[in-house]
């Protein structure tokens, strides 16, 4: 008997994973879910500062540009990186082969985060320039997009493997309860990804405060009458 063709290799293959993927679910790649992610922080510490950022002359030189900053390289690109080093499949969502990939078309990718950060953080400041508080109905939106192509895509999430694993259907899930198992990449996941995600909330918060606090100080002193003893 001869040995299979390439091609019904492949179609084998599609038939196979069709255990851990349905017809109908969408394809989403994690890293675009992080491209998302980070021009989702870009909004909200545009957002959080608008009140520097408008009487800042550079956008990069205000608190809330390097808080932001910071969060996207500790708490998206250093776990993101981390997940590619461990699951570089997964974090294409299996859609493409890492091992055939050049390196720069990785490296682009990326890239694109402090991208999308940078976007996301300029997009802010000329929208609350333009109405106050309008970047809330886009930071809500990205929210519903990302919570939905997780949604739509969470058997590709769910599973932990190699690309020929999920192909061929036998990517474990990230979690078992009985016997209790955790695979490593969800670890990360629900643990410093997580632990990020609360952090960035706290910050931003912190930020919108101290910004709210300033912009009516600011706001007080201009409108004082004239020879009024100052405090």
């Amino acid at each position: 008997m001869r040995g299979a063709s390439p091609v019904r290799t492949t179609i084998a293959r599609r038939a196979r994973s069709r255990g851990l993927q349905s017809g109908h679910e969408g394809v989403i790649e994690t890293v675009f879910l992080d491209w998302g992610l980070a021009l989702g922080a870009g909004l909200m510490f545009g957002l959080a500062g608008r009140g520097e950022v408008a009487s800042s002359a550079s956008l990069t030189r205000t608190r809330a540009f390097r808080w932001g900053l910071a969060y996207l390289h500790i708490g998206v690109l250093a776990i993101s990186l981390t997940l590619y080093a461990l699951q570089p499949a997964w974090m294409w969502m299996y859609w493409v082969d890492p091992s055939h990939l050049p390196l720069v078309i990785v490296v682009v990718a990326f890239v694109l985060y402090e991208v999308c950060y940078l976007g996301g953080f300029a997009l802010a400041s000329e929208l609350e320039r333009w109405r106050r508080n309008s970047t809330w109905a886009l930071v809500g939106a990205m929210f519903v997009a990302i919570t939905g192509a997780e949604v739509s895509t969470r058997t590709r999430l769910f599973h932990f493997g190699s690309f020929d694993a999920f192909a061929s259907g036998h990517a474990p899930l990230g979690i078992h309860l009985s016997p209790f198992h955790l695979e490593p990449a969800l670890a990360i996941v629900l643990g410093p990804g997580l632990l990020a995600t609360a952090a960035v909330v706290l910050i931003t918060l912190k930020l919108w405060r101290e910004n709210e606090r300033r912009t009516t100080s600011t706001s007080n002193v201009a409108i004082a009458p004239a020879g009024s003893p100052s405090r």
